[in-house]
C-alpha cells in the first residue's frame, strides 16, 4: 500500500524541523542586527564627538591667537598712554598687526580727550593693503563717532579682558569680519579706551566648509543668533538665519541647537533622515554642527542584513538537503523491512531484508530475518508434523505444545524489545533536547565572543593610533620647549643690555652736568678778563647750550630706555609663565604616552585571548551540531523500531491464540491432517 506524500516520514521531518530552523535563524539574525546597530551607533557617536572636539579646538586656537593681540596691546597702552607719542603708538600698533597673518586690522581708540586734552577723538588704525601694513586717522572724527560703534560699546560695557563682536560684513575689505575688543584703563581703574583687532573669517569659513563627515555629510557654523558663519553653501553666510532655512525640519532643529550647549538631533530632507551632532564653541558661544545622512550610517548594517538573509536561505537549503537524504536513507532501509513483511504476509519465508547498517533499523532487520528463518523452520516442521499427524494425534498434540511454547518465548522477547525501544526513545528525546539547548547556548556565547573580538580589535587600533599621536606630541613639545628657552635667553640678554644703556646714560648726564659747570666757570672767568675775554665768553655760552641740549636728549633717551626695559620685563614674565606651562604640558603628555603604551599592550593580550576562546567555541559548536543531528536520527529510528516491534508483538499474540486453538482441536486434528498439509504447501520455505 502506497503511503500519501503528506504522511511520509520525509515530509513530517521537514514540516517539524524546517520551521524550527527558520525561527532560530530569524531570531539569531534579529539579535545580530540589533547588536550591530547598537555598536554602529556607539561608534558613530564616538567619532562624531571626536571630530567636533578637534574642530572646536582648532577654532579656539585660531581665535585665542587673535585675541592675544588686542589684550597684549591694551596692557602696553595702559603702561605708556600718559607719555607715549603719536608716532610711537602708531609704530607699536603696526608691529602688533604683523604678529598674526589672519588679523588684517588693529586700532587703539581713546575716550574723548583722554589721550590729549586738545584732541577730542583719537583712534589710530593700522590695516593691511596689497600686502603692506598701513595706518590711518580717518576714523578719528566726530562724523565717524567711534564711541557709538558696537566694537567700542562692547569693550566699554564688559569686565572681561577680551570680548567678541558679532560677525559682520566689512564693506571696506569686502569680507566677513570678526572683531576682538580689549578695554584699557587709567591707573585709577577708570575706563580710558579700547584696543580692537579685526580678523578675516575667510580661512575659518574655508576650514569648516572643507570638513568631510563620512562621504556626503557636511559641517556648518552658527553664531549666537543662529546666522550661518560657515557652510558649503556660500550664499547663506551672514545672510540666512537657520530659523528661516528652506528646509523646515532643519529650521525647527535650529531652535533646539541654539537653546542647547550640545546634543544630537534629526531632520528630514528629500533623500531621507539626516542626523546632526552639535556642540558649543566656548570662547564665542557659536554652535558647530556636523550632519550626515542616516542611509550612509546604516549602509554596513543593510549589507549585514542581506548577508544574514542569504545565510538563512543557504542554511535552509542545506538542512532541507540533509533531511531529504536522511529521510531517503531511512525510507530505503524501512522499505527492505516492509518488503520482507509483505512477503511473509504472502506466505513467502524465503526472502530476507538486505539491510547492513549497524543502527537500530539494522538490528530490527536482523531480528526480522532471524524470525523469518525461525518461522520457516517452524513451517517446515509443521509440514513434517502434518505428515506425522495423519498417523497419530498424540504426536500432533506434542508438536502443538512445543510450538505454543516457542511462540510464547517469541512474544516475551518481542515485548522486551518493545519496552527497551520505548525507553530508548525517551532517552534519545531527552538527549536531543539537551543537545539542542547546549547548541543554542554555544551559539549565544559565540556571538558574544565575536562581538568582543570586534570591540577588542577596534580598541587596539584606536589605542595604537592614540599612542603614535602622543609620541608625535611629545616630540613637538620638546621642540617647543627648546624654542621657548632660546627666546627666554634672548630676552634676558636684552634686559641686561638695557641696564648697560641706562648706566651709559647716567654717565652722559654726569658729563653734561660737569660741562655746564665748566661753561659757567668759563663765563665767569671771561667776564673778569674784560674786553680780552669776550671771544672766550661766546665759546662758553655755546658749550653751555650744547651741554643743556645733551642733557635734554639724554633725559628723553633715558625715558625711552625705561619704557623698553618695562616692556622687556613684561615679555620676560610672560616667557617665564610660558616655560612653566610648557614644562607642565611636557610632563603630562609624556605620562599619557606611557599610559597609552600600557593600554596597547593590554588590549593586544585581550584580543589574542578572545581569538583563542572564539576558535574553541567554534569547534565545540561544530561537534555539538554533529552530536545533535546523530541523536535526532537515533531517536527517529528508535521510535520507528518501537512501532514495528508493537506490530510484531500483536502478530505473535495472534499466533499464540492460534496455537491454543490448535491445541484445543487436537482431537479433531487427525481428520484435518490432509487439509492442513494442503494448506502448508502454499508456503515457500
Amino acid at each position: 500500500m502506497r503511503i500519501p506524500a503528506i504522511r511520509s516520514i520525509r515530509t513530517r521531518i521537514m514540516l517539524i524541523v524546517l520551521p524550527v530552523v527558520v525561527a532560530a535563524m530569524a531570531a539569531l539574525s534579529a539579535i545580530t542586527y540589533q547588536n550591530s546597530k547598537t555598536l554602529i551607533n556607539r561608534e558613530i557617536e564616538s567619532k562624531m564627538q571626536q571630530q567636533l572636539d578637534a574642530t572646536i579646538q582648532s577654532i579656539q586656537t585660531r581665535l585665542t591667537a587673535h585675541a592675544k593681540i588686542p589684550e597684549t596691546l591694551a596692557r602696553a597702552v595702559e603702561a605708556s598712554a600718559d607719555h607715549i607719542e603719536q608716532e610711537a603708538l602708531i609704530d607699536m600698533i603696526m608691529k602688533f598687526l604683523s604678529a598674526n597673518a589672519d588679523t588684517f586690522g588693529v586700532g587703539v581708540w581713546f575716550e574723548p580727550r583722554q589721550y590729549k586734552q586738545y584732541l577730542e577723538y583719537f583712534g589710530p588704525y593700522a590695516y593691511r593693503f596689497n600686502g603692506q601694513v598701513q595706518y590711518t586717522l580717518e576714523s578719528s572724527t566726530k562724523e565717524y563717532d567711534y564711541p557709538s560703534r558696537q566694537f567700542y560699546r562692547i569693550g566699554r560695557d564688559t569686565d572681561r579682558a577680551v570680548v567678541w563682536s558679532d560677525p559682520y560684513y566689512d564693506e571696506s575689505s569686502k569680507s566677513d569680519v570678526l572683531t576682538a575688543t580689549a578695554p584699557f584703563y587709567h591707573y585709577d581703574k577708570k575706563f580710558r579706551g579700547v584696543v580692537t583687532a579685526n580678523v578675516d573669517l575667510e580661512s575659518l569659513q574655508q576650514a569648516v566648509a572643507s570638513i568631510r563627515v563620512g562621504e556626503t555629510g557636511r559641517a556648518f557654523l552658527l553664531d549666537k543668533q543662529g546666522d550661518y558663519i560657515a557652510d558649503r553653501d556660500g550664499s547663506k553666510l551672514l545672510k540666512v538665519n537657520i530659523a528661516q532655512d528652506a528646509n523646515r525640519g532643519l529650521a525647527s532643529l535650529g531652535q533646539v541647537i541654539l537653546a542647547s550647549p550640545d546634543g544630537l538631533g534629526e531632520y528630514a530632507d528629500e533623500e531621507g533622515k539626516v542626523r546632526v551632532y552639535y556642540a558649543e564653541v566656548p570662547l564665542t558661544g557659536w554652535k558647530l554642527a556636523l550632519q550626515i545622512p542616516e542611509r550612509e550610517l546604516y549602509r554596513p548594517l543593510r549589507q549585514l542584513l542581506i548577508q544574514s538573509i542569504l545565510a538563512i536561505a543557504l542554511t535552509l537549503l542545506a538542512v532541507s538537503l540533509v533531511i531529504y537524504l536522511f529521510a531517503r536513507y531511512t525510507k530505503r532501509q524501512i522499505s527492505q523491512v516492509s518488503r520482507l513483511s509483505a512477503a511473509m504476509a504472502a506466505g513467502d519465508f524465503t526472502q530476507t531484508a538486505a539491510v547492513r547498517s549497524r543502527d537500530e533499523i539494522g538490528e530490527m532487520a536482523a531480528d526480522f530475518n532471524r524470525m523469518t528463518r525461525e518461522l520457516g523452520a517452524v513451517i517446515r516442521q509443521m509440514n513434517d508434523s502434518a505428515e506425522l499427524v495423519a498417523g497419530t494425534s498424540e504426536q500432533l498434540t506434542l508438536s502443538t505444545e512445543q510450538t505454543t511454547k516457542a511462540a510464547e518465548g517469541i512474544a516475551e522477547a518481542v515485548l522486551a524489545v518493545a519496552a527497551g525501544s520505548d525507553e530508548q526513545v525517551r532517552a534519545m528525546s531527552a538527549a536531543n533536547g539537551k543537545a539542542a539547548d547546549t547548541s543554542s547556548r554555544l551559539d549565544d556565547i559565540s556571538c558574544l565572543i565575536e562581538s568582543m573580538a570586534g570591540v577588542s580589535s577596534f580598541a587596539l587600533r584606536t589605542a595604537a593610533e592614540g599612542h603614535e599621536t602622543l609620541r608625535a606630541a611629545v616630540d613637538h613639545v620638546h621642540d617647543v620647549d627648546g624654542k621657548v628657552r632660546r627666546a627666554a635667553d634672548i630676552i634676558e640678554s636684552l634686559h641686561a643690555k638695557s641696564r648697560d644703556i641706562d648706566d651709559t646714560m647716567e654717565l652722559i648726564g654726569r658729563v653734561s652736568f660737569q660741562t655746564r659747570i665748566l661753561a659757567l666757570n668759563a663765563g665767569i672767568a671771561a667776564s673778569q678778563a674784560g674786553a680780552h675775554g669776550k671771544a672766550f665768553m661766546v665759546i662758553a655760552e655755546e658749550i653751555r647750550g650744547l651741554a643743556e641740549n645733551s642733557a635734554n636728549s639724554g633725559s628723553r633717551i633715558q625715558e625711552t630706555v625705561g619704557e623698553i626695559r618695562r616692556e622687556i620685563q613684561l615679555a620676560k614674565e610672560l616667557m617665564d609663565a610660558n616655560l612653566q606651562a610648557v614644562d607642565g604640558g611636557k610632563t603630562k603628555i609624556e605620562s599619557a604616552a606611557q599610559s597609552f603604551g600600557r593600554i596597547v599592550h593590554a588590549v593586544q593580550e585581550v584580543s589574542e585571548q578572545t581569538d583563542g576562546v572564539s576558535d574553541a567555541i567554534g569547534e565545540i559548536r561544530s561537534h555539538m551540531s554533529d552530536m545533535a543531528e546523530t541523536v535526532r536520527q537515533m531517536t527517529e529510528i528508535a521510535r520507528q523500531a518501537a512501532d514495528q516491534t508493537g506490530s510484531v508483538s500483536a502478530s505473535t499474540e495472534e499466533q499464540m491464540a492460534s496455537m491454543q486453538e490448535i491445541a484445543a482441536g487436537a482431537g479433531t486434528l487427525a481428520s484435518l491432517a490432509n487439509e492442513l498439509k494442503r494448506t502448508i504447501n502454499r508456503f515457500a520455505v
